[in-house]
């Protein structure tokens, strides 16, 4: 593993962690997957470029707006049956 890969490696890592996301979370953003994510996290596979550009615009994100605003952008949760209030009736 090269330097460059095995930073890239722990800045993956303290980052998903800094924004306290869990791994699916994390793989959400990129659209990719849980396995992806834990392969990056574990050095076996290297981010493309485009995803290393997002990873920095982030970052750059959370700096200059907060790691609440972040949350409240990117990271929200869905609501988990379509839309909020009474069911419609059938």
């Amino acid at each position: 593993m090269t330097a460059v890969a095995y930073r890239t490696q722990r800045r993956v890592a303290a980052f998903r962690k800094q924004l306290g996301l869990s791994q699916p979370q994390f793989g959400d953003l990129f659209m990719t997957t849980e396995r992806t994510v834990k392969r990056w996290e574990s050095g076996q596979l290297a981010m493309t470029p485009h995803q290393q550009y997002f990873l920095e615009r982030f970052a750059e994100y959370v700096k200059r707006k907060g790691l609440k605003a972040f949350r409240r952008r990117f990271a929200a949760e869905q609501p988990r049956y379509g839309k909020r209030g009474r069911p419609a009736r059938l």
